[in-house]
């Protein structure tokens, strides 16, 4: 019994051990396992660690670069305020010298125009002295020939002078807005006759044929008959001074709707597109030269339009469809309606 009792005894004390060693062997992979996860969950923690601070140091970067480029935009930005001020400060002094010069420009062409006025008004009598002088001599039955010819060419350059002051006259009179027509039915056809009589000694000179074709039964137009004759005298007088001899100039006449138009066409050079612009420019020159020599002082076709203009009118040029190289002009009046 006593021999049970120790085998009992020592096979419960073995169980015991034995339990109590396979209870801490669990206990320890327990606790390795308790620190593998700690040791997973610390790498895990260092991971995000670094990439917060790879994230921060390229946030970093960035803000660094955008705070250069602010800085560098506001050192721009003030160099650009800096420069548009100047800009402004100058463009201001050049308008302001602009505009004395535009002033001073203004007086001057002032000055200019009167002493214009004044010298052809001055000059206007004592030309016409001169060729009332030159008429008397001419007439004497006793004077020789050699002094009524130098007479006659003393008497053609006075002639010129008085169609120059006229002419400054007139454009001074235009640009001043002092043309007050006396507005009357004026009959087409007497007046051109009467224009082509006075061209008649010109066109036989240079062997030149003036036409004027009227539409039949054309009525009266409304105008200053002393303004549109001296317009159309103007431009006949100036086609004939561009067309060669032997050439041709027309006029035509007729009704077009509410106007009455008048066409001075001529067979000369006709003027480029580059030079039409200043057409009507007083002392404007279209670059032709006069094909018998005449004075051309390029007032007549502006003193023409200014005319034209004044009775409520227009003047244009215009290609001619029957010449390849021809100049034309439209004269367009408007009709009293019934």
């Amino acid at each position: 019994m006593g021999q049970w009792e120790s085998a009992f005894r020592a096979e419960k004390l073995y169980a015991e051990l034995q339990k109590e060693i396979l209870g801490d062997s669990a206990r320890r992979r327990m606790e390795l396992l308790e620190i593998k996860n700690e040791t997973r969950r610390r790498d895990f923690e260092i991971a995000e660690l670094r990439l917060l601070h790879e994230r921060a140091e390229t946030e970093l970067r960035r803000t660094q670069w955008e705070q250069r480029i602010i800085v560098g935009s506001a050192v721009g930005l003030g160099v650009f305020v800096l420069g548009l001020g100047w800009a402004f400060r100058v463009q201001r002094l050049a308008k302001l010298r602009l505009e004395h010069a535009h002033g001073r420009l203004q007086k001057l062409g002032e000055e200019k125009d009167h002493f214009l006025r004044v010298v052809a008004h001055d000059l206007r009598s004592p030309l016409g002295n001169i060729r009332w002088l030159t008429g008397l001599i001419r007439e004497k039955p006793d004077e020789t020939e050699t002094v009524k010819t130098t007479v006659g060419m003393i008497d053609e350059v006075a002639a010129r002078l008085v169609t120059t002051t006229t002419n400054l006259l007139d454009i001074n009179r235009i640009e001043a807005g002092a043309i007050n027509p006396v507005i009357a039915p004026v009959s087409l056809p007497p007046l051109m006759d009467r224009l082509a009589q006075n061209f008649g000694p010109r066109t036989a000179e240079k062997q030149q044929v003036l036409k004027v074709e009227l539409e039949p039964n054309l009525d009266p137009v409304p105008a200053d008959i002393n303004l549109l004759e001296q317009i159309m005298e103007n431009l006949i007088s100036n086609a004939l001074k561009y067309t060669p001899g032997g050439g041709g100039v027309t006029v035509h006449g007729r009704r077009e709707g509410r106007s009455v138009c008048l066409f001075v066409e001529d067979t000369g050079p006709g003027v480029g597109p580059a030079q039409r612009e200043h057409l009507f420019t007083p002392f404007a020159r279209v670059g032709n030269s006069p094909t018998g020599g005449e004075d051309s002082h390029g007032l007549g076709l502006a003193i023409a339009r200014g005319l034209a203009e004044s009775m409520g009118g227009t003047l244009v040029y215009l290609d001619n469809p029957d010449h390849a190289h021809g100049a034309r002009f439209r004269l367009t009046l408007p009709v009293a309606q019934a």
